[in-house]
């Protein structure tokens, strides 16, 4: 039986290797199930996305709602997007007072934000403690969220969506003005039936305007007092938990209703504002005034009482994973392989076996060259089907769905755009190697500076994909975090130290509010001056005292 199946092998073997060397073509009666061949231009391995294309930034917002990294690492939310809380989840109320929030107050998904709360705030007596209020959601909540760090008193853009939705536009006088901001907002979505406002900082919190509907009383607990250096740790610490999917899985974010400002379709204004600029300047702030209507419109859309309890057909976010999970690890390593490099023969057949790897559901059978020449007179045509394949697969059978929302559209538009241009790349990349030799039937040699050089220009695609696509995942401390130590995003109010250990926030006893933007202003402190905090990169920190190294 062995030698008829080592026969079989080598026979099958054999015949691939002839069938290799056939000109490209398609033959038989699976056709029917390949993309269709028109409109090759559409399929240029060459074109680049547009320079205003924003469907990258729509795909990695999207994907990375309700998770905190991301969210810390971009302060400056663009998406607002309706929510459920689930029957059953717990919330936490801190506060140094024994009496019942009869008006709209913060919870905390986590409890030990609200103990960062429970003393935090106000005049209390250490040898009194302070008061805990615990609550179960007894019917789901209808939630408004606001991506990025919405919670941040920063005036260069955590609060813009939310001061668009009051006020229109942002309000820096209205920075510090907590209590107005989440009595306007409580009194706008009255008509909506919204229970509250989430948002992010340390933790996640919600805004919630009613304590006594559809929530109920699990404990009103009088706590002792903490450190209020260590109670910060400890938030920042519980803050990680929802660094990266699936996120704080005690809120639903409805994807089929979102509305982002980085759809440049429905707010076309905002596109000059961001032209040039990094990401980390981008902001919401500045809409016209058809916009802003368009946006009111759009929330009385999203918002209507029948648009809340049912789940959208497709789980968009489900989606979006696949796409991330299946290239964020495969593009760091090939991003590797092309750049720590000791023989160069070996890195460039490492490479291209890695991107044979990538492409294997794609890589038809027929798809070669009719014969090997350089790559760079190449226009790579023979591998057309295989970058259709590899782009439209995941979205092909989403796109032909009747009744996709607005918000649907916008998704579907993302997701087909950021697939196909992580698909042209690497599919580009693979043709060259094939049309270099890199293949088991070489009929060309290429010298060491060839290959080196093609090694070059991967390098260079490779990191101009993923600078592109941006996606948080590929952040990481410099070095692996020892187990006292947890990998931290600097984020508010953490940005400031007083003598090397107490964290103080971005607004002293006089009142003033630093201002974190492109330009500093003469009074902004030079440590608000360096990019780390323009920029903020992640760095290891203590998870027990002393605290130091977090707050510096």
């Amino acid at each position: 039986m062995y030698i008829f199946w080592l026969a079989a092998l080598v026979l099958s073997t054999f015949s691939l290797g002839k069938a290799s060397q056939a000109s490209f073509k398609y033959e038989g009666h699976d056709n029917e199930f390949l993309p269709s061949s028109d409109n090759n231009d559409h399929w240029n391995l060459y074109e680049e996305p547009p320079q205003n294309s924003t469907s990258h930034l729509i795909f990695d917002t999207m994907n990375s709602l309700v998770q905190h990294w991301t969210n810390t690492r971009y302060r400056n939310g663009h998406t607002i997007i309706p929510a459920t809380i689930p029957t059953g989840t717990i919330l936490y109320h801190g506060t140094y007072t024994t009496k019942f929030p009869i008006n709209p107050e913060w919870v905390a998904t986590d409890a030990e934000h609200a103990r960062y709360f429970c003393q935090g705030l106000g005049t209390y007596d250490n040898n009194q403690g302070c008061w805990q209020l615990t609550l179960a959601v007894t019917s789901p909540l209808r939630i408004l969220y606001f991506d990025g760090s919405s919670a941040a008193k920063l005036d260069d853009g955590p609060l813009d969506t939310q001061d668009i939705l009051l006020w229109g536009q942002s309000r820096p006088n209205m920075v510090f003005r907590e209590e107005i901001r989440i009595c306007g907002l409580c009194d706008w979505g009255r008509k909506y039936g919204i229970h509250g406002f989430m948002r992010m900082q340390m933790d996640f919190e919600i805004m919630l305007c009613n304590f006594t509907r559809d929530v109920e009383v699990v404990s009103f607990l009088n706590l002792a007092t903490e450190i209020l250096v260590g109670m910060g740790a400890d938030t920042m610490e519980v803050g990680t938990w929802h660094n990266h999917y699936p996120g704080d899985t005690r809120v639903m974010p409805d994807l089929s209703r979102a509305i982002s400002f980085y759809d440049i379709h429905t707010f076309p204004s905002l596109v000059a504002r961001r032209l040039g600029k990094e990401r980390w300047y981008h902001r919401a702030d500045g809409l016209s005034v058809e916009d802003l209507q368009t946006l009111r419109k759009r929330l009385d859309e999203v918002l209507a009482d029948d648009k809340w309890g049912g789940a959208p057909a497709v789980d968009w976010r489900a989606q979006f994973h696949v796409i991330t999970n299946r290239y964020a690890e495969r593009l760091e390593t090939l991003r590797y392989m092309v750049t720590n490099i000791t023989d160069t023969q070996r890195a460039a057949d490492r490479a291209f076996e890695h991107l044979r790897k990538l492409l294997s559901p794609y890589r038809l059978h027929a798809a070669i060259p009719s014969s090997i020449t350089l790559a760079d007179t190449s226009n790579h045509s023979w591998a057309i089907p295989v970058f259709k394949l590899c782009a439209t697969t995941h979205t092909s059978y989403l796109s032909k769905l009747p009744n996709l929302t607005p918000s649907e559209t916008m998704l579907l538009h993302a997701m087909e755009d950021v697939n196909k241009e992580i698909c042209r790349v690497v599919v580009k990349l693979w043709a060259e190697g094939v049309e270099r030799g890199l293949v088991p039937w070489k009929e060309i040699t290429t010298s060491e500076d060839e290959l080196r050089e093609l090694l070059d220009g991967w390098k260079d695609k490779v990191n101009g994909l993923m600078k592109w696509l941006d996606w948080s995942v590929w952040i990481k401390c410099p070095e692996p975090c020892g187990p006292e130590q947890m990998c931290f995003m600097p984020t508010w109010p953490y940005f400031l130290s007083l003598k090397g250990h107490m964290p103080i926030p971005l607004r002293p006893l006089s009142g003033q509010v630093y201002v974190l933007s492109e330009q500093s202003s003469p009074d902004t402190p030079d440590a608000l001056k360096s990019p780390p905090w323009h920029k903020p990169q992640p760095r290891c920190v203590r998870k027990f005292p002393p605290y130091n190294d977090m707050f510096t």
